[in-house]
């Protein structure tokens, strides 16, 4: 971990070895990743960004055991971009402009990890949304 500017309380960065835009497999990504996780005196967050389909648990668990026994990252985290509507109390995935269920769009917000934390879409500047939207995103098959 880092301790920056703030000695004494460490954290860990969110920057990544490879961009979240390139295409790349997964696999190749927490390769690199790992790499770079070795040369780190604490660490990063590696992220896996899911497609916007359900991912089964079973596949989910295989590529968590696979991650793991494999690659050499110390810290990864799935994620997912999310739409939530106020007016059903539903959620759904994907960076969504009009909700699914009840058609609205006044009361639609989206979230998504940006960095290592998850913002409210209108949080979000031009470029943090571009760099969410133009993720490369992965679907996990066993």
């Amino acid at each position: 971990m880092g301790e920056g500017s703030c000695p004494g309380q460490p954290f860990y960065t969110d920057l990544v070895a490879v961009p979240l835009t390139s295409e790349v497999s997964w696999e190749d990504r927490l390769n690199i990743e790992g790499k770079f996780h070795r040369t780190a005196p604490g660490s990063h967050l590696a992220i896996i960004q899911l497609g916007d389909s359900e991912v089964d648990a079973d596949s989910l668990l295989s590529a968590t055991r696979k991650i793991v026994s494999t690659f050499a990252v110390r810290l990864y985290a799935y994620n997912r971009h999310l739409s939530y509507c106020a007016s059903c109390q539903k959620t759904f995935l994907g960076i969504l402009a009009k909700c699914p269920s009840c058609g609205s769009v006044d009361m639609l917000s989206c979230s998504s990890r940006v960095s290592a934390r998850h913002l409210p879409s209108s949080l979000w500047d031009s470029a943090r949304r571009t760099a969410v939207v133009e993720r490369v995103s992965y679907a996990l098959a066993r």
